[in-house]
């Protein structure tokens, strides 16, 4: 990670030798993304606060409303939710004024998840099924998983664990269509949440089992959290 933020250093550098405007806000925000990885989000805002100023000063209004949602992302790790409100509805308005699909689905996710984090459930219900319109409408099938995922956990903190399933299940398919192991791993995971508390502590065991397979394929972390919920169930049994 240190490598490529020293190559993105050394291509802003060159931006702002050659006095390419536009180039430069592109490099500030690849830097601020950078950052936000290695999980230094001062930084991260800081990069993006300079790319907002420069895509405002040469009249970009689309990447003025990717700096400010990835703003609102920034603000979301430190926590301050309700500046991350603001900046992620000023991007909302933004890929509106300028037709940007794309810009618009990751805004009204990004508020969906600041409000969820808020426990303003009926709220990150409204902006999910808004992004889950766009994405369709897009034939985006990744984000279309990850909204299903996300309504099917706003549900489940409402204790709707039938409904949660059932976005659980379309996530799965997705997932299955598209290879996409992780997302599989999530809702075998949370489908056996459900399950759980629903009184079906046999078909819970094998919907953990499944995800475990694929974490351990994957090798992700998770599979010590999953292996830990399948002992403590062995346990009770």
């Amino acid at each position: 990670p240190y490598t490529k933020i020293a190559w993105l250093e050394t291509a802003l550098e060159s931006t702002r030798i050659l006095k390419r405007k536009h180039f430069e806000g592109t490099a500030l925000g690849n830097l601020s993304l950078a950052y936000a990885k290695l999980g230094n989000t001062t930084k991260a805002i800081q990069y993006n606060e300079q790319a907002l100023r420069i895509f405002r000063e040469v009249g970009d209004r689309r990447q003025e409303g990717v700096a400010l949602d990835n703003l609102g992302l920034n603000y979301s790790d430190m926590k301050d939710f309700n500046k991350a409100v603001r900046l992620h509805t000023q991007a909302l308005e933004i890929s509106r004024e300028v037709t940007s699909q794309r810009d618009e689905g990751n805004a009204l996710g990004n508020l969906g998840s600041v409000y969820y984090a808020l426990g303003d459930i009926s709220k990150a219900i409204s902006f999910y099924e808004q992004q889950l319109v766009i994405v369709r409408e897009m034939g985006d099938l990744r984000s279309e998983g990850g909204t299903l995922g996300n309504l099917g956990n706003t549900y489940y903190k409402l204790k709707n664990l039938i409904k949660a399933n059932s976005f659980y299940e379309k996530q799965l398919a997705i997932a299955y269509k598209i290879g996409d192991q992780v997302s599989a791993g999530n809702a075998y995971t949370n489908m056996a949440l459900a399950h759980k508390a629903l009184g079906k502590p046999a078909k819970a065991k094998n919907l953990w089992q499944q995800a475990l397979k694929i974490y351990q394929t994957i090798e992700s972390p998770v599979a010590e959290r999953v292996q830990g919920w399948l002992d403590e169930l062995e346990e009770s049994e």
